[in-house]
């Protein structure tokens, strides 16, 4: 393990000592109506302190200098900055014998993530045999009984105590300071006493870039007087600071791991096998403090044990907390059911996942509802109470919790868990979803082998198709449910993970009553449909199948002169990002419209074709070459430009010209930050492009003709941002722009009344419904429909679209009653199928049928271009739950839609196509519609 750097005491010290003076301890009152040239103070204001001492009775080291030594305030009385925490730990790290400090990353700005290990002396000199002895706990494969009593005897426990990683729910880090420091310090036996039985790795901030955006927002609003309104600017702005740098939400990103933070975590906490992890959060500031045992539903892959161990670990808390007269509460909406948050998954790694919830203080006073004034570092005491509660009680029953931490995964390996499979396709199509999907696989420990042509048995397809038998090609990868982390498998790769029918009924029955439910989050997430790749559930295959040896890759790009154009197969990822990356470089690119075939390889719709004698670059070889390795496309030269089959020759007019993307994102209020976010990464590091956030608050102030693309992320109440500049909008894209809008931000914007789109949102056309959908059957069954060509001749045929001339009627009133029933039972989150136009440019790089993740009550009906539609009937569901009213409300509706206006086009996702950034099929949608609609969907003058 590598230690992070290490700078010498006397430079912690300085460095201490000038961030102490800059926010100094309590100071003087300033004379009424004047500053007295004073700074402003941050924290708990002398009227407001908490005294109470975090470790009462407990005796400590002198020579460890305390936190509130090195802050110059008592621990907890302000929020400290990443860097006092950071320079703390350095401190503690050189003087004390007991704790060594390891990093695990850097955050995208460049801070270090760290991680603090704290044990006897004599554990941190044994460390790298002791987890090794952890981890045959953690791989009890081959592991006698006999082995495994004598491990857990003399083995300590792990506990794995993670702070703030939102980085807004400050008084956890601050809590880990001091957590910290009296375990290195105490001299007592209540803390050697707890050493002797633990390990405990302190995990101080975990998101030190949105820590960092928060307290810079609340200073920035902070005054004089002091405020104890719990809701006033003076606790943050938009977009605040609960996700990291790209805003995302780190708490539901351990399937995926998109941020930097959770990939470096993931390694991390698997290096130390735990056996509990403690995850500290806040809520809502006139809330007490929640914790475990967790409310419905449960997530069936969860240990058997989990609930028990989580009630001991409460029981214990509640008794400290009765001491101090706090209030607290269990299993009231934080349920089991996410596989995607923390704690769920040290559960499901076998460890007791637990999570706090501190009522939020923004690190300051608060008033709650009934008056009572809550300082800061009372917050702050709260979670270092609950820490120290739960880490006396694991120490006390540590033989039982290694024993049952071991009992969990020798379930996990167990022969039964072993009869079925995940298995992955080749997917040359998306060789860069399928590398990312085993990175995913890999970051997490789990096993996988890539497998010789394979015969599946009793085999399901992400859409819901079965075989009893089925031939997969050479290539293919087996992940089996056998394994250490087989929990983890089920949890993540199951297409269709069902919530209890007790749980059902009771979420029916409460949104029947009172007009909504209990879930919160998403009810469908598996990577399968999120990743949208051939894979299949079957029957195990057999263990000693033959390894695959992939084929050598050829190089086939080239600079020679001789080269007529380079092409880059539509079919990859990779394409819009090669597209985006050529065209900044000043190169033409064609979009094809058809397959072709050159060099005997064949390119899907969609493909690219730079052309050499349009393009004037003297090095334009080089260039090319440059772009493709910037964006990963595999580039093919080819030496001419005719077909040598039925395909279109390289000249023609299947190949569209596109436009260079000159981008604009909307940011700041009326969207949602975190969706902000997704979008926002998507553009960055997905596609490399250069674009520019706009103020939504300033938006009257831009100039919108330097942009082509306008990007409006999901948000609540755009609509009157829209209506206070559709005017200006309607000429941008009749002008030749692309306006693309997500999830409520699309359907705020096919209001009619805006005149910028005529999709409409299905709330708005109840009377007309019956024809959008006859008009969507049409859609879907063109090309499929046989003619009876003798009755067409004899005139006698039916004529396709009379039933939509059928006028619709109904009582619009009724109409809109039962529709608003029905919104209740909205969607929080479900994979869905969609048919595909194999026809549109939207749609390069995708099948004829797609999952798509859907989340709202936004429906959106056309009649118009619709690359994108829901299908109807009950294939419409694939994973999550979606009541019959949403079903209903859903079938045939558009989830993208492509609209030309002018010499533009609007371009609708009825639901955030980049959500969590682990969309990556519905992503490649949105790809397309930032780097290719400015050519393929709007028209670009010809330059004279």
């Amino acid at each position: 393990m590598d230690a992070i750097f290490q700078p010498s005491r006397a430079a912690i010290v300085a460095v201490l000592a000038a961030l102490a003076l800059t926010w100094a301890a309590p100071l003087a009152q300033a004379q009424v109506g004047t500053d007295a040239g004073r700074p402003i103070r941050f924290g708990d204001p002398a009227a407001h302190r908490w005294t109470e001492d975090f470790f009462p009775g407990s005796e400590h080291d002198p020579s460890i200098p305390s936190l509130d030594e090195l802050l110059g305030a008592p621990a907890g009385s302000r929020m400290a900055h990443s860097a006092e925490i950071r320079a703390a730990f350095e401190t503690w790290a050189e003087l004390s014998p007991r704790m060594r400090l390891v990093g695990h990353g850097r955050t995208h700005e460049g801070r270090p993530l760290y991680h603090a290990i704290i044990a006897r002396p004599d554990r941190l000199e044994q460390l790298d045999g002791i987890l090794g002895d952890l981890g045959r706990l953690a791989d009890p494969r081959g592991l006698t009984d006999a082995e495994a009593s004598g491990l857990i005897e003399r083995l300590p426990a792990v506990a794995w105590m993670a702070y703030s990683i939102h980085g807004d729910e400050t008084s956890g880090a601050d809590a880990a300071g001091a957590l910290a420091w009296h375990l290195i310090a105490g001299t007592g036996p209540d803390v050697t006493g707890l050493l002797d039985e633990l390990i405990v790795i302190v995990d101080p901030n975990q998101n030190p870039d949105g820590r960092e955006r928060f307290i810079s927002q609340v200073e920035q609003m902070a005054g004089y007087v002091s405020n104890l309104d719990h809701a006033s600017m003076q606790r943050g702005r938009w977009p605040f600071g609960r996700g990291n740098h790209f805003l995302f939400d780190m708490n539901r990103d351990w399937i995926a791991g998109v941020a930097l933070e959770t990939r470096g975590r993931w390694e991390a906490i698997r290096k130390y096998s735990p056996q509990l992890v403690v995850d500290g959060h806040e809520m809502e500031a006139l809330d007490t403090f929640l914790t475990y045992p967790q409310a419905a539903a449960h997530h069936p892959q969860l240990p058997g044990t989990l609930l028990a161990w989580q009630g001991r670990l409460a029981d214990d808390l509640a008794g400290v907390f009765d001491s101090f007269g706090w209030g607290y509460y269990t299993r009231e909406w934080a349920d089991a059911w996410g596989p995607f948050y923390t704690d769920a998954w040290a559960s499901l790694s076998g460890a007791v996942g637990i999570l706090y919830e501190q009522a939020r203080n923004g690190g300051a006073p608060v008033r709650r509802a009934s008056g009572e004034v809550v300082p800061y570092r009372e917050a702050v005491h709260g979670q270092v109470a609950a820490s120290m509660a739960n880490l006396n009680t694991v120490a006390a029953a540590r033989v039982e919790l290694l024993t049952d931490y071991l009992a969990a995964r020798r379930q996990a390996c167990a022969p039964e868990a072993d009869a079925r499979a995940f298995v992955l396709a080749p997917n040359a199509a998306h060789p860069e979803r399928r590398a990312a999907l085993l990175a995913v696989l890999d970051g997490q420990g789990i096993e996988h082998e890539t497998v010789g042509a394979l015969e599946l048995e009793n085999a399901s397809d992400r859409f819901g198709a079965h075989s009893d038998s089925i031939e997969v090609p050479p290539g293919s990868t087996i992940v089996r449910l056998g394994q250490p982390q087989g929990r983890l498998v089920s949890a993540y790769l199951e297409f269709d993970t069902r919530m209890p029918a007790d749980y059902i009924q009771k979420e029916r029955a409460d949104l029947e009553r009172q007009g909504y439910g209990n879930i919160y989050d998403v009810t469908a997430w598996d990577l399968g449909h999120a990743f949208d790749l051939e894979c299949w559930w079957a029957d195990a295959p057999a263990r000693d199948l033959a390894a695959f040896e992939p084929a050598p890759i050829v190089d086939r790009s080239s600079d020679d002169p001789s080269v007529f154009a380079w092409a880059v197969d539509g079919s990859s990822d990779a394409a819009p990002r090669f597209a985006a990356a050529a065209m900044a470089r000043g190169i033409h690119v064609h979009l094809s419209d058809r397959g072709f075939t050159a060099r005997g390889l064949a390119f899907a719709r969609g493909s690219l074709l730079v052309r050499r004698h349009e393009n004037e670059l003297g090095d334009l070889g080089q260039q090319v070459n440059a772009a493709a390795r910037a964006s990963g496309a595999a580039l093919v030269a080819l030496t001419t430009g005719r077909s040598p089959d039925e395909g279109p020759d390289l000249g023609g007019g299947h190949f569209t010209l596109l436009q260079r993307p000159r981008v604009g994102l909307l940011s700041n209020e009326p969207f949602a930050s975190d969706q902000f976010g997704h979008l926002w990464h998507h553009l960055d590091v997905r596609l490399g492009l250069d674009y520019s956030i706009l103020d939504a608050q300033s938006f009257g102030s831009y100039d919108l003709r330097r942009f082509n693309v306008l990007i409006l992320p999901p948000g609540y109440g755009v609509g009157g941002l829209l209506a206070d500049h559709a005017e200006d909008l309607a000429a941008w894209v009749e002008g030749g722009g692309t306006l693309i809008a997500c999830g409520p931000s699309a359907a705020d914007l096919a209001d009619e009344e805006l005149g910028l789109s005529d999709v409409r949102r299905h709330s708005d056309v109840l009377s007309e419904i019956p024809v959008y959908r006859a008009q969507a059957e049409h859609a879907l069954a063109a090309g499929t429909i046989e003619v009876d060509v003798e009755a067409l001749f004899a005139g006698t045929g039916p004529v396709a679209g009379d039933e939509l001339l059928t006028e619709a009627d109904g009582d619009d009133e009724a109409l809109a009653r039962r529709d608003d029933w029905m919104q209740r039972f909205e969607p929080y989150g479900v994979f869905l199928r969609a048919a595909v136009d194999q026809h549109h440019w939207l749609t390069a790089g995708t099948g004829e049928v797609m999952p798509v993740f859907f989340e709202g009550s936004h429906a959106l009906v056309n009649s118009g271009d619709t690359p994108v539609r829901l299908v109807a009937g009950p294939g419409l569901r694939l994973a999550g739950l979606l009541w019959p009213e949403a079903a209903d409300r859903l079938q045939l509706s558009a989830y993208a839609t492509v609209e030309g206006r002018g010499a533009g086009q609007v371009i609708l996702f009825a639901s955030n196509p980049t959500f969590r950034g682990s969309m990556r099929g519905t992503a490649r949608l949105f790809s397309n519609a930032v780097v290719y609609g400015p050519g393929a969907g709007a028209s670009a003058p010809v330059p004279r």
